[in-house]
């Protein structure tokens, strides 16, 4: 519904946990989404992989760092880790 055409991952990221969230209706909702760019790699950023990590939180996970932190724990992702 949201990935088939052209947008900013930001934005991409909160439309997706806004649908989730109106979906499901449920207590809370995380969604985390890292991807890689073609366009800062043809800009000269002189990473070898760069990634772009965005994240958007709803309802509990709003209020709760002990929830967004389990949140990254459970997936096995790590704060500013590649």
């Amino acid at each position: 519904m949201i990935t088939r055409r052209f947008g900013v991952q930001e934005r991409m990221t909160y439309q997706i946990c806004d649908e989730l969230d109106r979906m499901m209706e449920p207590h809370g909702v995380a969604v985390y989404v890292e991807a890689h760019h073609l366009c800062t790699q043809m800009r000269g950023v002189r990473e070898m992989h760069p990634k772009t990590r965005t994240t958007s939180y709803r309802g509990v996970y709003v209020d709760s760092p002990q929830l967004r932190s389990e949140f990254f724990d459970v997936g096995g992702l790590r704060r500013g880790a590649s």
